[in-house]
């Protein structure tokens, strides 16, 4: 999350959807967060299953122990547990299923969507591109303008592009890379009028 936070990237990430706006009537919109959901039920159970691991060794292993360090290290062992999966994303992603991770996801985006007002362009073209980091997933939700002015295959293929950064090892940089693939794709679909309103900031914060 520190890279796509850089100031840096920021100020990348600002030119690029300022270069798309130029060539398109599109308003688009990235929100890059952390992720859509806590989990917390997933770090409980991670640290279930750690302290009956524990217990299980301490039960089996020809050490002695007395009564109450059995029951004192079982208690770390899952706090340990739930430490490990609040903090770790790969934890998570292992014990959370897809489907779970792409409704967290898709919700949080429209919600995203609908607070920031994005539906509300004159020209209702306004497009959020939403990037979930630790679900590994990207999320574009466009409105209706935008939606039937360029065909379902052209909107599959651009998240596709950017859905294939999370392959990369320098991912910012492969981010606007992906979005760049989109300015011709825009300007063919949704050519850039000669007087553009920008009805969005670019920099549009939404937080709920």
């Amino acid at each position: 999350m520190k890279k796509f936070n850089h100031p840096d990237f920021q100020t990348q990430l600002g030119k690029m959807i300022a270069e798309l706006e130029q060539s398109s009537q599109i308003e688009v919109v990235v929100l890059i967060k952390k992720s859509s959901a806590l989990y917390e039920d997933v770090a409980i159970g991670i640290g279930a299953i750690v302290s009956i691991l524990t217990f299980s060794y301490l039960f089996y292993v020809d050490t002695r122990f007395a009564d109450y360090l059995a029951y004192l290290i079982t208690l770390a062992a899952f706090g340990v547990g739930i430490l490990l999966g609040l903090v770790s994303p790969p934890l998570q992603r292992l014990f959370t299923g897809k489907k779970r991770q792409e409704r967290n996801v898709e919700i949080m985006a429209r919600a995203l969507f609908q607070k920031g007002g994005l539906h509300h362009t004159s020209t209702e073209v306004g497009t959020l591109i939403y990037v979930s980091l630790l679900e590994k997933m990207v999320y574009i939700l466009a409105d209706r303008g935008a939606q039937l002015a360029i065909p379902e295959e052209e909107w599959q293929k651009i998240k596709t592009d950017l859905q294939s950064i999370f392959k990369e090892k320098q991912q910012t940089e492969a981010f606007l890379q992906a979005l760049e693939k989109c300015k011709t794709t825009f300007n063919h679909y949704i050519p850039a009028l000669e007087n553009n309103l920008n009805e969005l900031p670019n920099d549009l914060k939404i937080e709920l």
